[in-house]
């Protein structure tokens, strides 16, 4: 209480608590522990691949910290996601502030289009905090799939100049094609 007034916790924090809460109900928490953390079944992929579309950090937090799912579990079949390449897809950062802290891999490859990481996803929508988040941690400032298909060609297709200004101005990149090794030192 502050000056006779009650204090409420922020919504987000309640509304998060509260899908963990429907969460375990649902899903019967304590026969919720994957035997392997990696493969979840489609139901509960179903209610990951939601949760991390909508950027619900919450539930993320608390099944990491209950060791109820590994952090580069695919998420989405079809496509091939982890929670991640959502995340680089809209724009996330907190996401990848919170994979760091777990110690989780970063830039997993997507299993439809192998190679193809999260930050192929963030730099083609522009997401530019994310992009320099992500290549200041990793060595491979513009990265390939296995078509060859760079970070910059995606850029490219959707137009993100803030992307390309940030590779050239910041990262001193010249070309979009993959090989160039940043100058940046």
């Amino acid at each position: 209480e502050a000056c006779g007034q009650t204090v409420l916790p922020d919504r987000s924090i309640l509304v998060g608590q509260k899908l963990v809460e429907n969460a375990k109900e649902k899903f019967k928490w304590d026969n919720f522990i994957i035997a392997d953390k990696r493969a979840p079944t489609s139901l509960q992929k179903a209610w990951f691949k939601q949760n991390a579309i909508k950027g619900d950090i919450t539930v993320f937090t608390d099944l990491f910290d209950d060791g109820i799912i590994d952090p580069e579990a695919v998420v989405d079949n079809e496509l091939g996601f982890t929670v991640l390449h959502y995340a680089g897809y809209f724009g996330y950062l907190r996401f990848f502030n919170l994979y760091e802290k777990k110690g989780a891999n970063l830039m997993p490859e997507q299993g439809k289009s192998p190679g193809r990481t999260p930050l192929h996803f963030a730099a083609q929508q522009g997401h530019l905090d994310v992009v320099k988040f992500l290549t200041a941690r990793i060595e491979d400032k513009n990265p390939a799939d296995d078509d060859g298909y760079t970070c910059l060609h995606g850029a490219s297709e959707k137009g993100q100049l803030n992307i390309f200004k940030y590779y050239k101005e910041e990262l001193n990149y010249t070309d979009i094609n993959p090989g160039q090794v940043s100058n940046e030192e």
